[in-house]
């Protein structure tokens, strides 16, 4: 829904004040693709169907001679609804594109089957020693990006190593870098042996959150018992959801 509302508000942006910033296309056979402005182009075809005008057929574009993942990561930049595994795309497209020329890159249909996990073809860059930022490319990745601090870099590089079913949960219901981060230190805990077999992404959120539940838990137990220097045992999620009718992880 709120997708839809921030579309709405563009195009009245748009009705009222013009386009202030222009799309980008490339050159595709005899047409064009858009590199940057979907929402722009969008918000156009939204305003030709409200108004009924031919005023919204057609949108100032720049021509570009080849398409740039890096102007197109500065677009996204503008955006407020990309979330945690977006971001991670995101610096995996660019770290793809900066080391194109020293590696050998399966493509994207190669590695993802139709309706399944986009991970895969993103985690060709997952390995940190291997594809360290280059020397001076990390402040043109966090210009890029809009990341207020390059310790982001390796936040969001974990995230192309986590399950498959977590990559489509967090994208499907835009979990924040810091409760997918919590979700896999509770999955090192307790394991994760039923994650392939639980019936909806509801059960599977309520597993999540039981574990993070868990964890945080018994990290203050820990945290306490340290402070009265003694150890306490970390415990299962059994014990801190006796009242709640939790599935097993």
């Amino acid at each position: 829904v709120k997708g839809y509302l921030d579309l709405a508000r563009l195009a009245a942006s748009i009705y009222s004040e013009g386009l202030t910033n222009p799309i980008t296309v490339v050159e595709d056979g005899a047409g064009y693709i858009v590199e940057t402005g979907e929402r722009r182009t969008l918000a156009h075809h939204l305003l030709r169907a409200v108004t009924g005008t031919d005023k919204y057929k057609a949108i100032t574009a720049r021509v570009m001679p080849e398409r740039s993942v890096w102007r197109q990561a500065s677009e996204n930049n503008n955006r407020d609804d990309l979330n945690a595994i977006g971001l991670a795309r995101q610096l995996a497209i660019l770290l793809i594109d900066l080391y194109q020329d020293d590696a050998d890159f399966d493509d994207y249909t190669d590695l993802v089957e139709p309706g399944g996990s986009d991970r895969p073809y993103y985690a060709q860059v997952a390995d940190g020693v291997r594809f360290r930022i280059p020397r001076g490319q990390g402040e043109a990745i966090q210009r890029a990006m809009g990341l207020t601090s390059r310790r982001m870099f390796s936040a969001y590089r974990n995230l192309l190593m986590i399950p498959d079913s977590l990559w489509l949960l967090a994208d499907t219901y835009n979990l924040t870098e810091g409760r997918i981060r919590d979700a896999i230190e509770a999955i090192d805990i307790y394991g994760w042996r039923d994650l392939e077999e639980l019936d909806s992404d509801e059960e599977l959120l309520v597993n999540i959150d039981a574990a993070i539940k868990a964890y945080k838990h018994a990290k203050q137990q820990e945290k306490e018992a340290k402070n009265n220097d003694a150890m306490l045992p970390i415990g299962n999620i059994a014990e801190f959801d006796q009242d709640r009718d939790m599935l097993p992880l």
